[in-house]
């Protein structure tokens, strides 16, 4: 049975990481969500009840297309979501609190200059849902903060 924490908390919150590693030529994205608020987004979407404790090649991919709509980045010119590889996900039942965490990774031959992030995850179920993103690529390090009015970010890689 689920605490009340973890079905009705006050905080609509995602908490990522995008790292550059230049020995392997990849980013490595992480991104963990309240699994309640996750799970309501996906059946609301694909009009199903879904239960992600249970992985399946079908939850993989309702997450996936989620995740690829809603988190985005670019080098130059457009978006490219189907380069970024889904690697695979996990649900955490700790603490009374249930996240589903999701892996992908990118292959890019060397480190970018600069970036455009959009990230528009849960925004389009919670109006205060904030995604706070850690970026590292090369000497930058930057926490980034997305939300309903601010969904995507530019700048240079030094």
């Amino acid at each position: 049975m689920e605490s009340a924490f973890a079905t009705k908390h006050p905080v609509h919150v995602s908490f990522g990481s995008m790292e550059y590693r230049a020995d392997e030529g990849r980013f490595y994205i992480s991104i963990r969500l309240f699994a309640d608020d996750f799970t309501k987004i996906l059946e609301f979407i694909n009009n199903e009840k879904l239960n992600l404790q249970t992985k399946s090649k079908k939850n993989s991919k309702l997450i996936d297309a989620y995740i690829k709509k809603n988190f985005r980045f670019k080098f130059k010119g457009s978006y490219k979501p189907k380069l970024m590889h889904f690697e695979y996900y996990t649900y955490n039942a700790k603490n009374e609190v249930n996240t589903v965490q999701v892996f992908y990774s990118y292959k890019l031959r060397k480190a970018p200059t600069e970036i455009h992030i959009m990230n528009t995850i849960m925004t389009d179920l919670f109006a205060d849902q904030k995604n706070l993103l850690i970026f590292s690529c090369k000497n930058t390090e930057k926490p980034l903060t997305f939300d309903l009015n601010n969904s995507d970010t530019s700048f240079k890689i030094d």
